[in-house]
C-alpha cells in the first residue's frame, strides 16, 4: 500500500498536475525557446516573435500611457510603457501552440483543467489562478479550454 502511494504521488509530480501552486514568478509562456512573461521587458520577445500580422494602440486603460496590442498566430501580446521601456502587461493565448507550465493549453477538457488546479477550480465557464499582482484566467466553452488570459492587477 506505501508503494502504490509513493508511486501515485510520482505520477502527480510527474504530471505537473495536482492542487494549485501559486507562482513565485511571473505566469509564463514559452514559443520558439523564447520565454514570455508578464511585466518582462518588451522588445527581446517582440523580437523574437518576429513580425507581427496585427497591431493596435489604446490609451492605457489600467497604467499611464499608450498600451500596444502585437497579434501572432494564437497569441497577442499588450504592452504598457514602464519606467525603463515597453513592458509585457497580457498575453491572449487562442491556440494550442502554447501551454501553461502546468500543462493546460486550448483545446484541454474540463476534467484536466481540475486534475492541474482541484475540483473547484472552474466557477461557471473559467478557472482563475491569481497571485498578489497577476492572474491568469482559463476561459472553457463546451467544457474545452478556448483560451487563456495573463494579466499584471
Amino acid at each position: 500500500m506505501k508503494t502504490m502511494l509513493t508511486l501515485v504521488f510520482l505520477c502527480l509530480l510527474l504530471c505537473g498536475c495536482g492542487k494549485q501552486e501559486i507562482p513565485t514568478t511571473h505566469f509564463s509562456v514559452t514559443r520558439a525557446q523564447t520565454v514570455i512573461a508578464l511585466d518582462a521587458p518588451a522588445a527581446p520577445v517582440l523580437e523574437a516573435l518576429g513580425a507581427p500580422f496585427g497591431y493596435g494602440e489604446q490609451r492605457g486603460t489600467s497604467r499611464k500611457g499608450v498600451e500596444k496590442t502585437y497579434r501572432f498566430s494564437g497569441l497577442d501580446v499588450r504592452t504598457y510603457q514602464g519606467r525603463d521601456g515597453e513592458r509585457i502587461l497580457n498575453l491572449l493565448i487562442t491556440d494550442d501552440s502554447l501551454e501553461t507550465p502546468q500543462g493546460i493549453s486550448v483545446g484541454d477538457t474540463a476534467a484536466q483543467v481540475r486534475q492541474c488546479f482541484g475540483q473547484d477550480a472552474i466557477q461557471g465557464n473559467r478557472c482563475t489562478v491569481q497571485t498578489a499582482s497577476e492572474k491568469m484566467v482559463l476561459l472553457l466553452e463546451n467544457n474545452l479550454v478556448a483560451s487563456i488570459q495573463y494579466s499584471l492587477l
